[in-house]
C-alpha cells in the first residue's frame, strides 16, 4: 500500500484496536509512514499490563480487509 498506489493508502482506513488486560483502552489511527505497507501511531502506555494490539486495514470502496494481532507485556 502506497498513497496513490494500486492499493491506494489515502483511502484504506488503518489502526489498532487496543487493550490492556482484556478490557478495550481505544483505538489509534494508523497513518502511512513512508514506506510501502508500513503505518504508524503513537500511544503513550503508562500502566503495567498485559496488551494486544489489533490492527486492520479496510478498503470502504471494496470491502476488502486485513487483520493481525499482537500480543505484548509492559512491566
Amino acid at each position: 500500500m502506497t498513497p496513490g498506489g494500486v492499493w491506494n493508502a489515502d483511502k484504506i482506513e488503518v489502526a489498532a484496536l487496543l487493550s490492556r488486560n482484556g478490557k478495550s483502552i481505544g483505538v489509534l489511527p494508523l497513518q502511512y509512514a513512508g514506506t510501502p505497507s508500513q503505518f504508524s501511531g503513537t500511544w503513550n502506555l503508562q500502566e503495567a499490563g498485559t496488551y494486544e494490539a489489533v490492527v486492520y486495514a479496510y478498503d470502504s470502496a471494496n470491502g476488502n480487509t486485513g487483520v493481525d494481532s499482537v500480543t505484548f507485556n509492559i512491566r
